[in-house]
């Protein structure tokens, strides 16, 4: 499932939020983490931001979509993710980005990612 989340919280708690979120989802900008996740995962997810925020005054909203081909993505502004395109295969568990360029001289400060459980 793809997943879209939304935080906010006082700085504090926000920044714990911040740090677990970038280790399970793709941050987008301010407060706002995409990106496809598990089920269980998302459970997971979804208790351990519950433990690290104020019920009373903090609040997450996410929306849950079946899969990412079932929406478009719009940008008005700056982008503020340097991530443009996601690509996930779910037979070989194969995850990269592509990084926006709008200036090619950008390339050399631009990290690509390649994780690999199962290659054929």
């Amino acid at each position: 499932m793809y997943v879209i989340l939304v935080y906010d919280a006082a700085p504090k708690r926000g920044n714990k939020v911040l740090k677990y979120l970038r280790k399970k989802l793709n941050w987008v900008q301010n407060s706002v983490f995409e990106g496809e996740i598990t089920e269980a995962s998302f459970l997971e997810l979804k208790k351990e931001v519950e433990g690290l925020i104020n019920n009373k005054y903090d609040s997450i909203i996410y929306y849950i979509f079946d899969s990412k081909n079932y929406f478009e993505r719009g940008i008005i502004g700056v982008e503020k993710s340097n991530l443009d395109t996601i690509i996930w295969n779910r037979q070989t568990s194969c995850i990269f980005a592509l990084p926006y360029f709008d200036d090619p001289s950008h390339i050399k400060n631009c990290i690509f990612y390649f994780f690999f459980t199962k290659f054929e």
